[in-house]
Protein backbone atom coordinates (compact mmCIF):
# COMPACT_ATOMS: atom_id res chain seq x y z
CA UNK A 1 0.00 0.00 0.00
CA UNK A 2 1.49 3.35 -1.04
CA UNK A 3 1.32 6.68 0.72
CA UNK A 4 -0.62 9.55 -0.76
CA UNK A 5 0.97 12.86 0.22
CA UNK A 6 -1.45 15.67 -0.47
CA UNK A 7 -0.83 19.35 0.02
CA UNK A 8 -3.95 21.52 0.10
CA UNK A 9 -4.15 25.28 -0.35
CA UNK A 10 -7.76 26.21 -0.30
CA UNK A 11 -9.39 24.45 -3.19
CA UNK A 12 -6.10 23.69 -4.92
CA UNK A 13 -4.50 20.30 -4.49
CA UNK A 14 -1.04 19.04 -5.50
CA UNK A 15 -0.75 15.28 -5.56
CA UNK A 16 2.96 14.37 -5.38
CA UNK A 17 2.38 10.65 -5.50
CA UNK A 18 0.95 10.84 -9.02
CA UNK A 19 3.92 12.69 -10.45
CA UNK A 20 6.33 9.77 -10.06
CA UNK A 21 6.36 8.99 -13.77
CA UNK A 22 8.20 12.22 -14.63
CA UNK A 23 9.68 13.51 -11.34
CA UNK A 24 12.54 11.00 -11.32
CA UNK A 25 13.86 11.71 -14.87
CA UNK A 26 13.55 15.45 -14.21
CA UNK A 27 15.62 15.20 -11.03
CA UNK A 28 18.26 13.12 -12.85
CA UNK A 29 18.44 15.73 -15.65
CA UNK A 30 18.84 18.54 -13.12
CA UNK A 31 21.68 16.66 -11.38
CA UNK A 32 23.44 16.04 -14.71
CA UNK A 33 23.10 19.71 -15.69
CA UNK A 34 24.48 20.83 -12.31
CA UNK A 35 27.47 18.48 -12.68
CA UNK A 36 28.13 19.80 -16.20
CA UNK A 37 27.94 23.42 -15.03
CA UNK A 38 30.31 22.63 -12.14
CA UNK A 39 32.85 21.05 -14.48
CA UNK A 40 32.56 23.91 -16.96
CA UNK A 41 33.14 26.54 -14.29
CA UNK A 42 36.14 24.80 -12.71
CA UNK A 43 37.80 23.43 -15.87
CA UNK A 44 41.01 25.10 -17.15
CA UNK A 45 39.80 24.35 -20.67
CA UNK A 46 37.00 26.85 -20.24
CA UNK A 47 38.62 29.45 -18.02
CA UNK A 48 41.53 31.74 -19.00
CA UNK A 49 44.97 30.52 -17.92
CA UNK A 50 45.65 32.34 -14.64
CA UNK A 51 49.31 31.30 -14.39
CA UNK A 52 51.93 34.06 -14.35
CA UNK A 53 53.09 34.93 -17.86
CA UNK A 54 56.64 33.59 -17.96
CA UNK A 55 58.31 35.67 -20.68
CA UNK A 56 61.65 37.15 -19.63
CA UNK A 57 64.82 38.57 -21.19
CA UNK A 58 63.45 39.01 -24.71
CA UNK A 59 64.49 42.17 -26.58
CA UNK A 60 67.51 42.52 -24.29
CA UNK A 61 71.27 42.36 -24.73
CA UNK A 62 73.09 39.56 -22.91
CA UNK A 63 76.78 39.99 -22.16
CA UNK A 64 79.50 37.32 -22.39
CA UNK A 65 83.26 37.32 -22.64
CA UNK A 66 83.98 39.29 -25.86
CA UNK A 67 80.49 38.50 -27.19
CA UNK A 68 77.17 40.35 -26.85
CA UNK A 69 73.86 38.74 -27.80
CA UNK A 70 70.76 40.66 -28.87
CA UNK A 71 67.92 38.36 -27.86
CA UNK A 72 64.89 37.51 -29.98
CA UNK A 73 62.12 40.07 -30.36
CA UNK A 74 59.53 37.52 -31.48
CA UNK A 75 59.09 33.76 -31.29
CA UNK A 76 57.11 32.36 -34.21
CA UNK A 77 55.22 29.07 -33.92
CA UNK A 78 53.56 27.01 -36.63
CA UNK A 79 50.85 25.24 -34.62
CA UNK A 80 50.05 22.70 -37.35
CA UNK A 81 53.69 21.55 -37.58
CA UNK A 82 54.49 22.14 -33.88
CA UNK A 83 57.54 24.09 -35.08
CA UNK A 84 59.01 27.15 -33.36
CA UNK A 85 61.53 29.73 -34.53
CA UNK A 86 63.64 32.41 -32.82
CA UNK A 87 66.41 34.65 -34.18
CA UNK A 88 69.29 36.11 -32.14
CA UNK A 89 72.21 38.34 -33.14
CA UNK A 90 75.77 37.99 -31.87
CA UNK A 91 78.10 40.99 -31.83
CA UNK A 92 81.78 40.04 -32.01
CA UNK A 93 85.17 41.31 -33.11
CA UNK A 94 85.64 40.56 -36.80
CA UNK A 95 87.94 37.57 -37.29
CA UNK A 96 87.02 36.02 -33.95
CA UNK A 97 84.01 34.07 -35.20
CA UNK A 98 85.39 30.75 -33.95
CA UNK A 99 86.65 32.11 -30.64
CA UNK A 100 84.56 32.32 -27.47
CA UNK A 101 81.79 30.06 -28.83
CA UNK A 102 78.25 30.13 -27.46
CA UNK A 103 76.06 27.05 -27.05
CA UNK A 104 72.32 27.35 -27.71
CA UNK A 105 69.87 24.78 -26.31
CA UNK A 106 66.07 24.72 -26.01
CA UNK A 107 64.01 23.25 -23.14
CA UNK A 108 60.35 23.02 -22.21
CA UNK A 109 58.94 24.16 -18.86
CA UNK A 110 59.59 20.71 -17.35
CA UNK A 111 63.32 20.96 -18.16
CA UNK A 112 63.25 18.48 -21.06
CA UNK A 113 65.61 19.36 -23.91
CA UNK A 114 63.67 19.83 -27.14
CA UNK A 115 64.74 18.74 -30.59
CA UNK A 116 66.30 21.76 -32.29
CA UNK A 117 68.96 22.99 -34.70
CA UNK A 118 71.03 26.15 -34.91
CA UNK A 119 72.01 27.95 -38.14
CA UNK A 120 74.68 30.67 -38.10
CA UNK A 121 75.14 33.39 -40.73
CA UNK A 122 78.39 34.97 -41.88
CA UNK A 123 79.67 38.01 -39.98
CA UNK A 124 78.82 41.45 -41.38
CA UNK A 125 80.82 44.45 -40.26
CA UNK A 126 78.85 47.05 -38.27
CA UNK A 127 81.56 49.30 -36.78
CA UNK A 128 84.62 49.51 -39.00
CA UNK A 129 86.65 51.67 -36.61
CA UNK A 130 86.25 49.20 -33.74
CA UNK A 131 86.38 46.13 -35.96
CA UNK A 132 82.99 44.89 -34.78
CA UNK A 133 80.48 42.84 -36.69
CA UNK A 134 77.23 40.94 -36.20
CA UNK A 135 75.88 37.58 -37.28
CA UNK A 136 72.43 36.05 -37.05
CA UNK A 137 71.67 32.90 -35.06
CA UNK A 138 68.56 31.08 -36.24
CA UNK A 139 67.06 28.48 -33.90
CA UNK A 140 64.19 26.19 -34.91
CA UNK A 141 62.75 23.75 -32.38
CA UNK A 142 59.93 21.31 -31.70
CA UNK A 143 57.03 22.78 -29.71
CA UNK A 144 55.17 20.37 -27.36
CA UNK A 145 51.39 20.58 -27.56
CA UNK A 146 50.67 21.73 -23.99
CA UNK A 147 53.91 23.60 -23.26
CA UNK A 148 53.73 26.42 -20.68
CA UNK A 149 56.89 28.22 -21.76
CA UNK A 150 60.06 27.69 -23.80
CA UNK A 151 63.49 28.11 -22.20
CA UNK A 152 66.32 29.02 -24.59
CA UNK A 153 69.63 28.58 -22.79
CA UNK A 154 72.70 30.43 -24.08
CA UNK A 155 75.94 29.27 -22.50
CA UNK A 156 79.57 30.24 -22.86
CA UNK A 157 81.66 27.33 -21.64
CA UNK A 158 83.31 27.93 -18.25
CA UNK A 159 81.89 31.44 -18.12
CA UNK A 160 78.28 32.62 -18.25
CA UNK A 161 74.86 31.01 -18.67
CA UNK A 162 71.72 33.01 -19.53
CA UNK A 163 68.14 31.92 -20.12
CA UNK A 164 65.49 33.49 -22.34
CA UNK A 165 61.94 32.45 -21.44
CA UNK A 166 58.97 32.74 -23.81
CA UNK A 167 55.46 32.05 -22.51
CA UNK A 168 53.16 30.21 -24.92
CA UNK A 169 50.74 33.17 -24.77
CA UNK A 170 53.43 35.32 -26.40
CA UNK A 171 54.00 32.96 -29.34
CA UNK A 172 53.20 34.59 -32.69
CA UNK A 173 51.42 32.19 -35.04
CA UNK A 174 53.10 31.97 -38.44
CA UNK A 175 53.43 29.45 -41.23
CA UNK A 176 56.98 28.08 -41.06
CA UNK A 177 59.08 25.55 -42.91
CA UNK A 178 62.13 23.68 -41.66
CA UNK A 179 65.12 25.71 -42.82
CA UNK A 180 67.95 23.42 -41.74
CA UNK A 181 71.41 24.21 -40.39
CA UNK A 182 72.61 25.27 -43.88
CA UNK A 183 69.89 27.91 -44.23
CA UNK A 184 72.20 30.93 -44.40
CA UNK A 185 74.41 29.25 -47.01
CA UNK A 186 71.30 28.69 -49.12
CA UNK A 187 70.31 32.37 -48.72
CA UNK A 188 73.81 33.46 -49.82
CA UNK A 189 73.62 31.26 -52.93
CA UNK A 190 70.22 32.64 -53.92
CA UNK A 191 71.37 36.23 -53.35
CA UNK A 192 74.40 35.58 -55.59
CA UNK A 193 72.07 34.29 -58.31
CA UNK A 194 70.08 37.50 -57.96
CA UNK A 195 73.19 39.67 -58.36
CA UNK A 196 74.31 37.65 -61.40
CA UNK A 197 70.89 38.08 -63.03
CA UNK A 198 70.94 41.83 -62.39
CA UNK A 199 74.43 42.10 -63.93
CA UNK A 200 73.38 40.04 -66.95
CA UNK A 201 70.31 42.23 -67.51
CA UNK A 202 72.37 45.43 -67.38
CA UNK A 203 74.77 44.02 -69.99
CA UNK A 204 71.86 43.10 -72.26
CA UNK A 205 70.27 46.55 -71.88
CA UNK A 206 73.63 48.19 -72.63
CA UNK A 207 74.02 46.56 -76.03
CA UNK A 208 73.60 48.84 -79.04
CA UNK A 209 71.24 46.46 -80.74
CA UNK A 210 68.74 45.41 -78.12
CA UNK A 211 66.54 42.35 -78.38
CA UNK A 212 63.36 43.35 -76.52
CA UNK A 213 62.14 39.77 -76.19
CA UNK A 214 65.43 38.69 -74.57
CA UNK A 215 65.39 41.68 -72.21
CA UNK A 216 61.77 41.06 -71.17
CA UNK A 217 62.55 37.39 -70.56
CA UNK A 218 65.54 38.29 -68.38
CA UNK A 219 63.45 40.82 -66.45
CA UNK A 220 60.86 38.15 -65.75
CA UNK A 221 63.51 35.71 -64.48
CA UNK A 222 65.03 38.48 -62.35
CA UNK A 223 61.66 39.33 -60.77
CA UNK A 224 61.01 35.67 -59.90
CA UNK A 225 64.42 35.46 -58.25
CA UNK A 226 63.71 38.63 -56.23
CA UNK A 227 60.45 37.11 -54.97
CA UNK A 228 62.21 33.85 -54.12
CA UNK A 229 64.93 35.59 -52.09
CA UNK A 230 62.32 37.72 -50.30
CA UNK A 231 60.31 34.61 -49.39
CA UNK A 232 63.22 32.62 -47.97
CA UNK A 233 64.41 35.60 -45.90
CA UNK A 234 60.97 36.37 -44.46
CA UNK A 235 60.77 35.96 -40.69
CA UNK A 236 64.56 35.94 -40.28
CA UNK A 237 65.67 39.22 -41.82
CA UNK A 238 62.49 41.19 -40.99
Amino acid sequence: MGFDFNIRYGKRKIDLSKGGTWNKPLIICIIIIMIFIGLAVTSKQWLPDDRIKNTMHTQETLFYNRVNVDTCKTVYVDTSKRLGQAVFEEERTMGEEKNYPLIYKVYDDAGNELSHFVATSEMKITEKERGLGKRKILIQFAVPKDVYYIDIMIEQKDNTVNHVYIDYRDFVKKELYEKGSKYFEFVAQEEKKLVDLQTDLKKEEGKKKQDKDVINEKKEVLQKQKEKVKAIKKGVYD
